[in-house]
Order: structure tokens, then C-alpha cells, then sequence
């Protein structure tokens, strides 16, 4: 995704930045509104598709240490 525009306290990224992420209230849509925290950039030697495999390896990761599955 890109970034469109930012709120008036987000210093971390900028207009045009690539970045990946989790967005609670869904983001299968143009625009999404989510939080600064909840993303990270990309890095410009991934594409998407790797980029995003990360966090939801992560969530799987701790959807099954939570169930005391390990």
C-alpha cells in the first residue's frame, strides 16, 4: 500500500511511502484508516506478497502458542 496522506502527529512516514500492516477494522478497500503503530515500511527489496507474509506468520505464531498448541 501507499500512504495518501497523513494526520497532523504522524512523523514516521511520509506521502508515497510503501508500507504493510495490520488494520483491525479491515482494509480490503481503497483507503483505510489504521494506526501508525499497527504498520511498518517496506523495505524496497521485498514486494508485497513477501512483505506481508511476515506478520501473518507472526499471528499464526502466537494463535498457536496461545492455544498452548507447541
Amino acid at each position: 500500500m501507499l500512504v495518501p496522506e497523513l494526520g497532523n502527529n504522524v512523523h514516521d512516514f511520509s506521502a508515497g511511502d510503501q508500507f504493510f500492516g495490520f488494520a483491525p477494522s479491515g482494509a480490503y478497500a481503497e483507503y483505510a484508516d489504521v494506526y501508525v503503530k499497527e504498520l511498518a515500511h517496506k523495505s524496497e527489496s521485498n514486494d508485497f506478497v513477501t512483505a506481508v507474509s511476515v506478520p501473518t506468520a507472526g499471528v499464526a505464531v502466537l494463535l498457536v502458542h496461545s492455544a498452548n498448541l507447541l
